[in-house]
C-alpha cells in the first residue's frame, strides 16, 4: 500500500493510500527506516500483562455484544418500575417525585439490569453446553468494567 497524501485534519491526520483514505490520530514517519524488534516478546511479565489485557477486551466486547442484542427500554416499562417502586421516589415531605425528572435514571438503570443478566443468561449458557472446557475468570470481568 502505497502513501499518496498526509494532511492534518483538526486533532487527527488525513493519510490518502492507493487503497483509500483513513483518519488517524498520529503518523509515524521513517524515512529510510527499517524495523527492528524490541525482543519484548519473551519477557514473561510483558506476555502475562498483555494476555490479561486481551482477556478484559475479549470480555468488554462480548458484555457489549450481549448488551446491543438487549434493545430499547421502552416508556411502557420505565413507567412500570415508577408504579411498582413508588416508594423508592418519595421525598422526605412525603411528595413523590416526579416520573419525567426520573425516567432517564430509570431506564439507564433498567438496561444495565437488562445487559446484566443477558451476560449472565450467556454465561450459564456457556457453561452447560461447555461444561468443563470454559472456565470464568472473575478478575477478567471485573478488570473489563473498570
Amino acid at each position: 500500500e502505497e502513501v499518496l497524501e498526509v494532511r492534518k485534519d483538526g486533532e487527527h491526520f488525513l493519510v490518502t493510500t492507493d487503497a483509500g483514505a483513513r483518519r488517524c490520530g498520529a503518523v509515524i514517519f521513517t524515512p529510510g527506516g527499517y524495523p527492528r524488534k524490541l525482543g519484548i516478546a519473551a519477557d514473561a511479565d510483558i506476555r502475562a500483562s498483555v494476555e490479561k489485557e486481551r482477556d478484559a477486551l475479549l470480555v468488554k466486547r462480548l458484555y457489549q455484544a450481549e448488551a446491543e442484542r438487549v434493545g430499547e427500554i421502552g416508556d411502557a416499562a420505565v413507567r412500570a418500575f415508577y408504579d411498582q417502586h413508588l416508594d423508592q421516589f418519595t421525598l422526605a415531605d412525603g411528595r413523590v417525585a416526579d416520573l419525567a425528572s426520573l425516567r432517564e435514571s430509570i431506564r439507564t438503570a433498567l438496561r444495565k439490569r437488562a445487559e446484566t443478566e443477558a451476560m449472565d443468561a450467556l454465561l450459564a449458557e456457556l457453561r452447560e453446553a461447555y461444561a468443563g472446557q470454559i472456565h470464568v475468570f472473575p478478575d477478567a470481568l471485573e478488570k473489563a468494567f473498570e
